[in-house]
């Protein structure tokens, strides 16, 4: 599959999935819990893992769908890399929030998802990662460290769902070609 297309294939998979998450699962992100008092570092709102496993419920299902998915998966918090654990050199172990991939196999690691809530949005840490994720086999040292993840996406849940952001990222680089959505 060429790369533009690709691109706009996954562009409209996070959009229909982020449309069902908030039509059918908007309360794990906007609710507070009435038993919690404010100021306690977000736990006043559903843990991330929930929002983000939800959001990879609706991808794969969209997936089976689309004939350019077939034979791929949607993983929550997969830590392997072929048979080994994944790990990234600045970082130790690493485990990206969702990616869609075949398992065992770097052929197909077509996309790799960092997610960050409204009330947790610093994404500095996980843009970093995603440019590990996203260079280029030839330009990766350590064949520990190879990933080749065509694209990364950094994700922040916001309130309401027009104003969810991202940042996609092709060969270790912000991807030009698309603009910040804030």
């Amino acid at each position: 599959m060429e790369d533009r297309a690709l691109l706009e294939d996954l562009e409209q998979l996070i959009t229909r999935a982020l449309d069902l998450l908030y039509k059918n699962d908007n309360t794990l992100i906007c609710e507070k819990a009435a038993c919690l008092k404010q100021g306690n570092g977000g736990y006043e709102y559903v843990g991330e893992r929930a929002i983000v496993f939800r959001l990879a419920h609706y991808m794969q299902l969209l997936m089976y769908d689309h004939p350019a998915f077939i034979d791929l998966v949607v993983d929550c918090e997969y830590n392997r890399h072929l048979k080994e654990c994944k790990k990234l050199p600045k970082y130790g172990t690493a485990i990206p929030d969702i990616i869609i991939h075949k398992r065992r196999n770097d052929e197909n690691n077509w996309l790799v998802l960092e997610c960050k809530t409204h009330w947790n949005g610093n994404t500095e840490e996980d843009k970093k990662k995603l440019r590990e994720f996203t260079l280029p086999k030839d330009r990766q040292n350590d064949d520990t460290f190879k990933f080749g993840y065509k694209y990364g996406l950094s994700l922040v849940f916001e309130k309401k769902r027009e104003n969810v952001k991202t940042t996609w990222f092709r060969n270790g680089e912000k991807y030009p070609a698309k603009e910040d959505k804030q």
